[in-house]
């Protein structure tokens, strides 16, 4: 009996390493990907609309992100690659303006981008409620194609997270410095976790759905008509 014991620790000590190993070599492959996947297309077809992922607002005024996001955004439009702007995120205090509201503010005051060519969503709080609020938004106005604009950093999480919800999407990138120091190299480890716990939340998220889809269904009981008369 010990023999075994002794023979079964060493099997889960051995499938540890393996698995560890095979973390260790997915992690890395990820942090490449973040970090070299630049998102500079060198054309971008037409697209129903451009979804512009949230960034902080300061007070009434866009921060410097976010402004180089709605920037970027309008010099696609202007070049009549879509044909509307989807301005997205919420604000963390109730008694200041979204990040949406003050993009589309923004957009029309300074740069006279018609508020007919915007849509918003002023309700979501991090990448994947951008993404999710804004296929809402494209279903409603029956948009199917889509371009996303963020930094470039950000843009391979946003495109995993835009095919896990079925959307159709380019993406184009803000221009950025190219240079690799510590403080990128810290951002590129945020976004790699950051994209690990999109996936974990994306999947748990449906695995929940589902599960409540079942048992919603389990407490369904057929109801006997009652203008049916029994056999006898």
């Amino acid at each position: 009996m010990h023999w075994h014991i002794k023979r079964m620790v060493k099997l889960i000590v051995k499938i540890s390493k393996y698995v560890i190993m095979l973390l260790i070599i997915s992690y890395i492959t990820l942090f490449a990907w973040v970090m070299l996947d630049k998102h500079h297309p060198t054309s971008l077809h037409h697209a129903d609309a451009i979804i512009v992922l949230g960034a902080a607002a300061w007070g009434d005024h866009p921060s410097p992100v976010l402004k180089k996001r709605i920037n970027h955004a309008i010099t696609l439009y202007r070049q009549k690659i879509a044909s509307h702007i989807i301005f997205t995120g919420g604000s963390p205090n109730p008694n200041f303006p979204s990040e949406a509201a003050v993009a589309k503010q923004f957009a029309h005051n300074h740069h006279g981008i018609p508020e007919s060519a915007i849509a918003i969503d002023e309700s979501s709080r991090n990448t994947y409620e951008n993404l999710i609020n804004a296929k809402k938004i494209g279903e409603k106005k029956a948009w199917h194609q889509f371009i996303i604009v963020s930094d470039s950093y950000h843009l391979t999480r946003a495109t995993i997270i835009a095919y896990l919800l079925g959307l159709s999407v380019q993406s184009s990138a803000t221009k950025q410095t190219a240079e690799i120091n510590t403080k990128a190299l810290k951002m590129y480890v945020k976004e790699t976790n950051s994209t690990i716990g999109a996936l974990i939340y994306h999947y748990l998220l449906h695995k929940e759905l589902s599960f409540n889809h079942i048992r919603l269904e389990s407490q369904i009981k057929p109801v006997r008509n009652k203008n049916t008369k029994a056999h006898t």
